[in-house]
């Protein structure tokens, strides 16, 4: 009786999930997998029977090796395989695919490599000399500039340390998923998601990239795994663990807020469906306690020894609502736009200029949710060749349609959406946020777990 009630909230979160991700795979990811190889190259949409045919192929083998897998007996020698394979495979693209740093990703490079070759005493006069962003309004990128560093001081002051790391953290990621698919689904959605993961090209090919996102989506399955895991066994000090390894998640990019408002609105899903109210809030207090005093402990410590300017917990979201706002550049970034985050007071007119057409931001949140939850090729592990334009792109755009379509039908048809529901609220809290912030595909690497294991737990009912 209880679940019957808190039925209608279940769907509709569920249904808000999968309508996200059939708008993504239906408009923009159909272009990146039956798209002429100029898409990306050129940057012209183009289509032709050749393209068409390479792309139903692509998208074929793919979901006929998905549910192939599916049927093989998953015992633990196959799992161990799986988890092996899937840090062999990662390891061997960060010597294949050699992408240089470029960007944010360069300075954020060239600063830790300064770090690492400097005292630690004298890190904060070596920042002030640089007059480095990442000092004042991009702080809350610093934790993650002396992660880098300190790999390099222990490991030698090359990409290479970091990346290995990165390859290393996005192989646990697979456990951490495979894992918490497992509790949600069972052993066969666990041994999928493993799967899925390991060979996945969006990851494989981004992996040489040095961006913080393969840490943080690390720390943050961790959470998740945890979450439904429960590894500490009284359920107020896992809730602690929870917040600990969200905050840790948050502090190497941070986008974990809306995760602690989707702890929120889970913390009252169980309060209606198990009645203890005290008990549901007890944890999510404790929870964001934890999240924001590890926070505020390190905040501090960075501003005591003067590596930072401006408060890490401060995230920019001003100029990130203002550029997610931009009807001509579909909320995307613009050299236009960069200037404002110098001046607060543009950055709020911008804002309130953009917020006048309702219809207007119907349309772009529309057309944002398209481009984020169907873009699931990075131009960052691009290169101009065959291999990036014509396997990559199809491949990975291919591989994340299956995912993205079997998730959706398990948000919509499953029978296991009581379980299903905090990944699902997780994945709408995202959807929502990304409708007004600033937009870029590379942004959606952090849900790609989340749809995985939703994914397993439809493709595990229709391999039975």
């Amino acid at each position: 009786m209880r679940n019957d009630k808190l039925q209608p909230l279940t769907v509709a979160v569920c249904v808000f999930a999968a309508a996200a991700l059939l708008l993504g795979q239906f408009t923009v990811n159909l272009a990146g997998i039956f798209a002429d190889g100029g898409l990306y190259s050129d940057g012209v949409f183009g289509i032709s029977a050749p393209s068409v045919f390479a792309g139903a192929i692509t998208l074929a083998a793919v979901f006929a090796v998905l549910f192939a897998a599916a049927r093989l007996r998953a015992g633990a020698a196959l799992y161990v395989a799986a988890a092996a394979f899937a840090l062999v495979l990662r390891i061997a693209f960060v010597f294949i695919w050699k992408i240089e740093p470029q960007s944010d990703f360069l300075l954020t490079y060239n600063l830790s490599e300064l770090l690492a070759k400097t005292p630690l005493q004298s890190w904060g006069a070596a920042l002030a000399e640089t007059g480095t962003i990442y000092a004042g309004k991009w702080s809350a990128h610093m934790p993650f500039v002396i992660y880098q560093a300190v790999l390099m001081r222990i490991f030698g002051a090359s990409a290479l340390p970091v990346q290995l790391a990165n390859a290393v953290l996005s192989a646990v990621t697979c456990l951490f998923a495979a894992d918490t698919a497992k509790k949600i689904s069972g052993e066969k959605a666990g041994f999928i998601t493993l799967f899925i993961m390991a060979v996945n090209p969006l990851t494989l090919f981004f992996i040489p990239v040095l961006t913080n996102q393969h840490a943080a989506t690390c720390f943050f399955m961790a959470a998740l795994w945890a979450f439904y895991a429960k590894p500490i066994k009284n359920t107020y000090l896992n809730a602690a663990l929870c917040g600990a390894l969200t905050a840790v998640s948050h502090l190497l990019r941070p986008e974990m807020y809306v995760v602690i408002i989707a702890a929120a609105v889970i913390a009252v899903f169980e309060m209606l469906r198990d009645k203890r109210v005290l008990k549901a809030l007890s944890k999510f207090a404790l929870f964001a306690a934890v999240f924001f005093a590890v926070l505020f402990i390190c905040d501090g410590l960075l501003s005591a020894n003067k590596i930072t300017d401006q408060s890490i917990l401060s995230g920019n979201l001003k100029y990130k609502t203002a550029v997610g706002l931009n009807y001509e550049t579909t909320g995307t970034w613009s050299a236009e736009d960069e200037k404002l985050i110098f001046d607060e007071e543009k950055c709020e007119a911008a804002i309130a200029e953009r917020l006048e057409d309702p219809i207007k931001i119907i349309s772009l949140a529309v057309k944002k949710t398209a481009y984020q939850f169907g873009s699931f090729v990075y131009t960052w592990s691009m290169k101009d060749d065959f291999v990036s334009n014509e396997i990559y792109r199809r491949l990975s755009s291919a591989v994340m349609a299956a995912a993205g379509l079997c998730a959706a039908a398990a948000l919509i048809f499953g029978k296991n959406r009581e379980k299903l529901f905090p990944p699902a609220v997780i994945l709408s809290g995202y959807i929502a946020a990304f409708a007004v912030i600033e937009v870029q595909p590379r942004y959606n690497y952090l849900l790609t777990p989340i749809i995985i294991i939703l994914a397993a737990d439809f493709i595990r009912k229709t391999a039975e």
